[in-house]
């Protein structure tokens, strides 16, 4: 009935027959395809709790650094290791508390790791001082991800971690001192239009002539005549007779500008940065001293930061030509900036002020007010007076050298860092008045020396982003005000 030969044919007919292996097939598969269906949705669920953790850590260094901050500039950028210690302590702490707060904010769910939201063994935030005007902080966090599916193959958690970095630098005390010229190159109009209206208006007073005694044979003057008659050179510069005033007088009854008063402006506009920078940061960082230069240089106002003392100083009273009557001076307004004889040098405005800054402070690396970095901006024509002989310069015993940059290593020599901002003031060309054309006008200065002029003051500047050319008195106030802007350092995160 059922002999061996049926068994075999039954065999091999069942071997044969694939229907319903689907079935089963499917169902053997099943289980790891809904695994790692569910491993996914574990993963994505770790990617979207590390950049919610990322986030928290993020700000936690940033309001760190910031704490940190906050205790430096309060000892006023004290490099004391307490202080440094103060500030490490008082960030970390904040760092700490900022992340746990973020974390806190998050969802409570199986995903995350409660121990990491009821304790910081998980956190961990170093903030440094590499250097004394930087700080740096790392941060790392560890967290463990809870798998609803993993659990089933053996996976329950996943690690999440990650790290932060971020980097400030401390705002850099600078000491800024501004040698302004205010000999007679800054009593010319500010204009060309002010310059034509000096000469209509002073014609009545340097009537036309010969040329001798000065005289213009076009009449007027717009050079050389801001001193008053009664001062020792009033013989040469306009007719005893005459009674002539002070061309700054004549300017300011007139409402013409001249460029002193752009001079005035600029050192005010410097002031409102020195301000501006005090309420930005939250402490003084920059303290501004300003010094006259003509036939000497005057300490107007040693560096101070108190913006009330400065803005006192920056009037017509201190800033004025020398030689005018608001002052009451009898010098003919000459600058000997670099030298005083036609014989080498042999002192000179940057000499003096090279002498004051070493008697004021040690200069440093900025890192606080007892240790500041030290710029110089120098406000200039470029032209040299200096005095010698009459075999070497007529009988007045004056004569007009080109500036002499090698005075300026004095500056450089004081310390690395120490930056040189330079403002050449070249002169308007102005030919109508002969005087002026012949003595630095478009026939003078301007075509006599102005490559050796420019070039000596432009290798005095450290660096071109300090030198300037300007001749108008708005441009005379713009340059200054870059080149001041320049060495105004303020403290930058750096994420």
């Amino acid at each position: 009935m059922f002999g061996m030969s049926w068994i075999r044919s039954e065999l091999v007919r069942l071997k044969r027959d694939t229907r319903g292996s689907f079935i089963m097939v499917f169902g053997l598969t099943l289980i790891p395809m809904l695994g790692l269906l569910g491993l996914g949705v574990d993963y994505s669920a770790a990617n979207r709790l590390t950049t919610a953790f990322d986030a928290a850590n993020d700000s936690a260094v940033l309001a760190g650094l910031t704490a940190a901050l906050q205790v430096i500039e309060s000892n006023k950028g004290s490099t004391a290791s307490s202080v440094t210690t103060a500030a490490q302590l008082n960030g970390q702490s904040l760092a700490a508390a900022v992340f746990n707060a973020d974390s806190d904010s998050l969802p409570v769910d199986a995903t995350i790791n409660k121990k990491l939201k009821n304790s910081t063994a998980n956190y961990a935030v170093t903030i440094t001082r590499p250097t004394n005007l930087t700080l740096s902080a790392v941060a790392t966090y560890n967290a463990a991800s809870h798998n609803i599916f993993g659990e089933l193959f053996g996976a329950p958690a996943w690690l999440v971690t990650g790290t932060a970095t971020a980097g400030l630098k401390l705002p850099t005390h600078t000491r800024v001192y501004m040698l302004l010229d205010v000999s007679q190159s800054m009593g010319i109009g500010a204009t060309l239009v002010d310059m034509n209206n000096l000469q209509t208006l002073t014609k009545p007073y340097w009537p036309a002539g010969d040329d001798s005694n000065k005289n213009d044979i076009q009449g007027g003057c717009v050079f050389g005549c801001h001193v008053a008659v009664n001062n020792p050179e009033g013989s040469q510069i306009c007719p005893p007779a005459a009674n002539c005033p002070a061309l700054e007088t004549v300017a300011e009854n007139n409402g013409v500008q001249l460029r002193i008063d752009y001079l005035r402006k600029a050192v005010n506009d410097a002031i409102t940065n020195v301000q501006t920078q005090q309420i930005q940061i939250g402490y003084n960082t920059i303290q501004l001293g300003l010094y006259t230069m003509g036939q000497t240089v005057k300490t107007i106002v040693a560096p101070t930061d108190n913006v009330t003392t400065l803005q006192g100083f920056a009037t017509t009273q201190y800033i004025d030509l020398e030689g005018a009557p608001v002052v009451n001076e009898n010098g003919p307004g000459d600058s000997y900036i670099t030298t005083t004889t036609t014989t080498g040098s042999t002192g000179g405005a940057i000499s003096s002020l090279v002498a004051d800054i070493k008697a004021d402070v040690t200069p440093g690396d900025g890192s606080s007010e007892d240790s500041p970095l030290i710029a110089v901006l120098i406000v200039t024509d470029g032209v040299n007076d200096v005095s010698g002989t009459q075999a070497q310069c007529g009988i007045t015993g004056h004569c007009i050298t080109a500036f002499d940059s090698s005075a300026c290593s004095q500056i450089t020599a004081l310390n690395q860092g120490t930056q040189i901002g330079v403002i050449y003031a070249s002169y308007i060309p102005f030919t109508t008045v002969q005087q002026y054309a012949e003595t630095v006008g478009a026939a003078g200065i301007n075509t006599g020396s102005p490559t050796t002029l420019e070039t000596q003051l432009q290798n005095c500047a450290t660096g071109t982003a300090l030198y300037a050319e300007a001749t108008s008195g708005p441009e005379i106030e713009l340059a200054i005000d870059n080149i001041f802007n320049q060495v105004l350092h303020q403290g930058i995160l750096q994420k």
